[in-house]
């Protein structure tokens, strides 16, 4: 594996034949660069729901991704639809179906993890929780029947301090739950807090 740096200054984990995978991974990385600089080093990526809706007490950050999201994939030519019903029976919503100007369908669901959130309010045990968390979405997409021709994927977008620790716990999960899920990984500095680092994962199930 060696490491990429794309002129929007990202880094990432850049493995040959990615494909259609890490087409989209790029695609969704540029989009949240944007959204992470345009929320500014008050709020930033981790905090991009307070910069969307002030107005509100708790606002969702990643409702407000998802939003955002949509509007930037239709931008670059994509078809995206938020909180899409699981076809077959499946049960419950996918958070983004994107359809690319290919005509390829992906199921994508989109998580979030705070590491150096919950490490400096002293439990880190919280942001461990939130990768355990995304089993349940792993399941959601593997209930889709086969046959489609869709794919499925899942989004995590994490904001760890820096190291590798976050790194490592988050290769550690996607070995013990999507082993054989091709995996695209980027980062960069985030826009709120130079200590920390945006990471974004995107692992996408076998055909």
């Amino acid at each position: 594996m060696t490491t990429a740096i794309s002129a929007a200054g990202l880094e990432s984990d850049a493995t040959p034949a990615c494909g259609p995978t890490c087409t989209l991974h790029d695609t969704l990385c540029g989009i949240l660069r944007e959204m992470d600089l345009e929320a500014g080093r008050h709020w930033g990526l981790e905090d991009y729901g307070w910069f969307a809706r002030p107005e509100l007490l708790k606002p969702m950050t990643e409702w407000e991704w998802l939003k955002a999201l949509e509007e930037g994939l239709r931008k670059r030519g994509f078809v995206a639809r938020r909180r899409v019903r699981y076809a077959g029976g499946a049960g419950g919503k996918c958070d983004l179906v994107v359809t690319a100007p290919d005509g390829a369908r992906t199921w994508l669901e989109v998580r979030g993890s705070w590491p150096a959130y919950w490490e400096a309010k002293g439990n880190p045990a919280k942001y461990r929780w939130e990768l355990g968390a995304m089993a349940d979405d792993v399941a959601s997409l593997s209930a889709i029947p086969s046959g489609t021709g869709d794919r499925r994927a899942l989004l995590l977008i994490g904001f760890g301090p820096t190291g590798d620790e976050f790194t490592r716990d988050v290769e550690d999960w996607s070995g013990r739950v999507v082993p054989g899920w091709r995996a695209c990984h980027a980062w960069w500095p985030a826009e709120n807090d130079r200590i920390r680092t945006v990471h974004v994962w995107l692992w996408t199930a076998p055909a």
